[in-house]
């Protein structure tokens, strides 16, 4: 696709989502993406509006859904990697045919600049911060329309790797 090639492996049983050739997600990594959505809930309970950037698997946009929540925005930059969901459904709830969830194939920060929708928890998973067009999605500009966006009490979980990363980045 126009985003990059989108590639889905199966090995021994567990499914690995590709993207330009690095790892995103798979069925046997569980713990990272789902406390992507455990942790924004225990410091917000009651949240009911949920914003989550980048799909890739689905683990945290489902893990999301099982929480009481009302709606789930999921901004995805890849149409390919939101049909590659289907091969990820043993751990992303059926993320995309639940329907409280609303998929926007599109960058988050377009999304947010466009849309008028305030959230209870924002959770940002993007891919490697060095991975080309995610840049935006560690930009102030980014950090302050979300901050723009949160309802009272709202909070934001943001994912990035710390590995190949300096103290100074």
């Amino acid at each position: 696709g126009p985003n990059g090639t989108v590639g889905v492996m199966e090995l021994a049983g567990q499914s690995y989502l590709y993207v330009n050739g690095v790892p995103q997600s798979s069925t046997d990594a569980l713990a990272t993406p789902m406390l992507a959505a455990q942790i924004p809930f225990a410091l917000n309970p009651a949240a009911r509006t949920v914003l989550n950037v980048g799909l890739g698997a689905g683990t945290t946009a489902g893990h999301a859904l099982q929480f009481p929540i009302q709606r789930l925005d999921v901004a995805e930059i890849s149409e390919d990697v939101v049909r590659s969901a289907r091969f990820f459904e043993s751990v992303n709830s059926g993320v995309t045919h639940d329907p409280r969830t609303h998929l926007y194939v599109e960058d988050a920060l377009g999304m947010l600049k466009r849309e008028d929708r305030s959230y209870d928890v924002v959770i940002s998973i993007p891919s490697h911060i060095w991975t080309a067009g995610v840049g935006r999605l560690f930009s102030v500009e980014f950090y302050q329309l979300v901050r723009r966006r949160l309802n009272q009490g709202g909070v934001m979980a943001q994912w990035f790797h710390n590995y190949h990363i300096s103290d100074d980045d």
